[in-house]
């Protein structure tokens, strides 16, 4: 745990350091949880196809933004299905796919240099991984197992997308954008997972995202008030989130997104960012537990 923290403080730092605000991916916290955290298999998919999956879709994103003119939520909703195309085409189940595709279109990135972060922060998190398995750090993970097909996960992503569609717009037209933040729809697709042991406890992982975001965005507010970095705020919280994890024993990668994520919001909104991220979160979670009952009894 001590290696993935360091890890994020070396992105985090460096990217701050250079003044690349691109460089600062958040979906990272989340993919070096799930890699070096988690003691079992969290996504199906070999290291190669997930870089290359990770790069299309920031690139993607970034495409959208600069191409494709038309609304926020019209925007949000094709990169959600394109990014549900590509884990129905390639049978994976790298779920913060969604959060890498709909970061840009939600912070309107024009800048190539995102991808390209993207595509060296994934390398160099899927090279770690590979060397503790060598340094005999972490077990080697099993086997991956397929269980679904095409024809089945296809018919559930439709479901599954048309609900996130239908919210994605009533956000955003009441102007509460920020209720969809990136790990908040990556959280509502891994409650769709009807087999997920996540959908156990609904409320435990409403208040870890809560708490996440309001440790670091209130930490952030603070330090910026002093005149001190704000990147010590999202690092701070991010040890505590970890030393949380350690102690429970429960794990949600979508909560480590979070602590970095307020770093590439306005400063103005930190304040009220986690009454969003509560009201985005309860919404999206309850609507998820509906779909997913949804589809395991009609699909």
């Amino acid at each position: 745990m001590a290696v993935a923290w360091i890890a994020m403080a070396f992105m985090v730092l460096m990217a701050t350091a250079a003044g690349w605000r691109e460089a600062i991916f958040p979906e990272a916290a989340a993919l070096i949880t799930g890699l070096c955290i988690v003691d079992k298999r969290v996504w199906i998919a070999p290291p190669y196809l997930s870089i290359f999956l990770f790069t299309l879709v920031a690139a993607s994103g970034v495409a959208m933004v600069r191409y494709l003119h038309c609304p926020l939520w019209g925007q949000l909703i094709v990169v959600f299905f394109m990014v549900a195309a590509l884990l129905t085409l390639t049978r994976t189940t790298i779920r913060p796919l969604f959060s890498a595709g709909l970061l840009p279109v939600m912070l309107q990135t024009h800048s190539w240099s995102y991808p390209l972060a993207v595509l060296v922060i994934t390398a160099s998190l899927f090279t770690l991984r590979g060397l503790m398995e060598r340094w005999q750090l972490l077990e080697p993970l099993a086997p991956a197992c397929y269980a679904m097909g095409r024809r089945q996960r296809g018919k559930r992503w439709v479901l599954v997308g048309g609900v996130a569609s239908f919210i994605m717009v009533l956000f955003i037209k009441a102007g509460w954008c920020y209720c969809l933040l990136p790990p908040l729809i990556v959280a509502y697709v891994e409650f769709c997972n009807s087999d997920s042991g996540f959908r156990q406890r609904p409320f435990s992982i409403w208040a870890t995202l809560v708490a996440a975001t309001a440790a670091s965005s209130w930490l952030q507010y603070s330090l910026v008030s002093m005149d001190l970095p704000a990147c010590w705020g999202a690092l701070a919280a991010l040890l505590l989130l970890f030393a949380y994890f350690h102690r429970s024993g429960k794990f949600f990668a979508p909560a480590a997104a979070l602590t970095i994520l307020p770093l590439l919001l306005p400063f103005p909104i930190l304040p009220q960012l986690p009454l969003m991220v509560a009201v985005g979160s309860a919404v999206l979670i309850a609507a998820a537990l509906w779909v997913g009952h949804l589809a395991n009894h009609e699909l």
